[in-house]
């Protein structure tokens, strides 16, 4: 089932939200993996509204993300709150 991230711009406090089309497994790929880091988030972030792909370095903090499935939140960036498909 896809499942809803939530990005946040730490700067300025925006956040853009959208649909990503994969099933949500656990946070791995968010907090460690390819999606923690911020090259990756800034062009999520762009696509959300039709921007190009700001082609920012890699870093890992100006953005945040809440993931939610079926409106459930089950992992946020800040509170590392994480849980797995059958807890949620």
């Amino acid at each position: 089932m896809p499942y809803d991230v939530t990005i946040t711009k730490r700067e300025t406090g925006e956040s853009r939200s959208y649909t990503h089309p994969s099933e949500w497994t656990d946070n791995y790929i968010w907090c460690e993996g390819n999606y923690a880091c911020d090259c990756n988030r800034a062009q999520f972030f762009a696509e959300c509204v039709g921007e190009d792909d700001p082609n920012i370095l890699c870093s890992d903090n100006l953005y945040t993300v809440s993931i939610a499935v079926d409106g459930k939140v089950v992992y946020e960036d800040d509170t590392q709150t994480a849980e797995s498909p059958a807890a949620a």
